[in-house]
């Protein structure tokens, strides 16, 4: 009777200094590093891909014609320049985030008309960017998950 007692008050104790233990190591907040991104974004980029409801199906040289769209980031400023495929652009870009970005709806541009260029696509595309990464050099533009235009660095 006391082997009996003696074994089942050591299994008690097993038992709740495992319990204690496991539930410490699932209580352990666990860190997040993000990883700031922005300094990968300065520079030049040029249009190699753009997938808009309107451009579908459709490549580069019939949208743009006449230039190809460019960008050009300056981190520290926040400040945006490039090139619609027409008509040259410039204003103000927010970060959120880790690579969360905003930009289109705080930009101007040159007002001259170009027949056959998807200028306006393009604008549209931007103003529904949400977020960006940088991978193997170019500049991926996305919309949620999907990828609305890509860069490569000039």
């Amino acid at each position: 009777m006391k082997k009996t007692l003696l074994l089942l008050s050591g299994v008690l104790a097993l038992t709740v200094t495992s319990c204690k233990t496991a539930g410490e190591i699932t209580s352990t907040p666990v860190v997040e590093k993000k990883v700031d991104m922005s300094k990968q974004l300065e520079g030049e980029w040029v249009l190699s891909s753009i997938t808009t409801p309107s451009t579908a199906g459709k490549d580069l040289k019939s949208l743009y014609s006449m230039k190809t769209p460019s960008l050009k980031f300056e981190v520290k400023d926040h400040k945006v320049y490039g090139n619609d495929g027409c008509n040259n652009i410039h204003g103000a870009f927010e970060l959120k985030g880790a690579n969360g970005i905003k930009l289109g709806d705080k930009m101007a541009s040159t007002m001259m008309f170009c027949e056959g260029v998807a200028d306006r696509d393009f604008m549209n595309g931007l103003q529904s960017v949400t977020n960006y990464d940088v991978v193997d050099g170019k500049l991926l533009l996305r919309s949620g998950d999907i990828i609305v235009m890509t860069f490569v660095k000039k």
